[in-house]
């Protein structure tokens, strides 16, 4: 390898560590990287919600489920609006970056809020409850 590749690795590889490692973070140590996402819009009302399968819903802003259960907000607005969940059990959460087209998890322990941001396009916020756990999941109203 020449000196000048050497030197145009480096300056690549410290760009990159710039861009990357130092606006966004690492989503893998984060744990409440969707809350990063989420602004100080209004929430998400429990109207535009339909879970997937429909027996996820136990009651107005009351989710119930062993496995998944997968959150349809439907579209409207303009901006960016809330999602705020509680579960009684560790759970992952994942969805769609607002205003982009790929998806990202979080871990969230029991009795956290998490906050996902959900664009005027709506959007799936799947739901997995720990294995052989049932997760009782409230919406919350943001504040």
């Amino acid at each position: 390898m020449s000196k000048r590749t050497r030197n145009l690795l480096i300056v690549a590889l410290v760009l990159f560590l710039c861009c990357f490692g130092g606006s966004i973070g690492n989503p893998f140590r984060d744990d409440d990287f969707l809350g990063k996402f989420a602004s100080k819009a209004g929430a998400v009302p429990d109207s535009a919600i339909q879970a997937a399968p429909a027996s996820c819903r136990t009651g107005p802003n009351q989710f119930q489920f062993t496995g998944t259960c997968t959150l349809n907000v439907a579209s409207g607005g303009t901006g960016l609006r809330n999602l705020v969940l509680t579960s009684n059990k560790a759970m992952n959460v994942s969805s769609r970056v607002p205003h982009k087209d790929f998806t990202v998890s979080s871990h969230v322990e029991a009795g956290k809020q998490v906050k996902v941001a959900i664009d005027e396009r709506g959007g799936a916020v799947a739901l997995a409850c720990t294995p052989l756990q049932t997760c009782v999941v409230t919406r919350g109203d943001g504040s």
